[in-house]
Formats: C-alpha cells, structure tokens, sequence
C-alpha cells in the first residue's frame, strides 16, 4: 500500500514534474500558477499562490538544514534563527508575506494590487533560487 506522498509523486512524474524533492515541486506548481493567475490580471490569486510557494520553500530549507519544519505559515523566525534565510532575500518582505496567510484568499476590503502580486511572485522566486 502507498502512502498519499508516493501516490503524488508517482502522479507530478507522470505529468513530466521533476520530482527530486516533493515539497519543491509543488512549490514550482504554485509559482507557475501565480505566474498564470498574475498575466490573467487574477492579482489576490497569484499572491496567495506566491505566498503558498514561497511557505513551502522555507519550510524545505528547514527541513533541509534541521530535519522538521513547523506547522505555522510562516516560519521566517525559524529561517533566522537556524540561519538558513538566503542572503538575498529581505527577512523582514518575506515574513510580512508569509504572516499575510488570508490576505490573497479574504482581503475583500483590500484587494492585492498589481504591484504586490509581482513582488510577492518575485521574492517566492528569490527564496526558491536558493533551494
């Protein structure tokens, strides 16, 4: 019997998805759909997208470095604290991204604006550089 994890990646290699590590590639999946969401003017979906990304990434580099991740959206204290956080990549953008955990999916009153989709595309393709 296989677990649901093999399951999936049996299904991403059936799809032609590299599957050296199954966190990263469905962060590269999310990356892709903001990309998709963002070009068809879907601006709080591709930040939510991006922000998903960019999520699974950190928690694959603390997995990486420290075997365990936390169950929390945002772990960007954890990246500093182990040391992981790329150097490139502004600790303070990216744990204001990760904190916005309802923001892309709930921010009725405030929708995300073009420029905070492309920034948030941006740094989950910074973070994801590094992994």
């Amino acid at each position: 019997r296989k677990s649901l994890l093999q399951v999936d990646c049996a299904t991403m290699a059936e799809r032609g998805i590299e599957v050296s590590d199954p966190i990263l590639a469905r962060a590269r999946q999310f990356l892709d759909a903001a990309d998709d969401s963002y070009s068809a003017e879907r601006f709080d979906v591709s930040y939510e997208e991006a922000r998903t990304a960019a999520e699974l990434v950190a928690k694959w580099l603390l997995q990486r470095k420290t075997g365990s991740y936390p169950k929390e959206h945002n772990p960007s204290r954890e990246l500093a604290t182990h040391q992981v956080l790329p150097a490139n990549v502004s600790a303070k953008a990216l744990s204001r991204l990760l904190g916005d955990a309802s923001r892309g999916a709930y921010g009725f009153a405030e929708p995300v604006t073009r420029l905070e989709a492309k920034n948030a595309i941006t740094l989950a393709r910074l973070l994801a550089a590094n992994a």
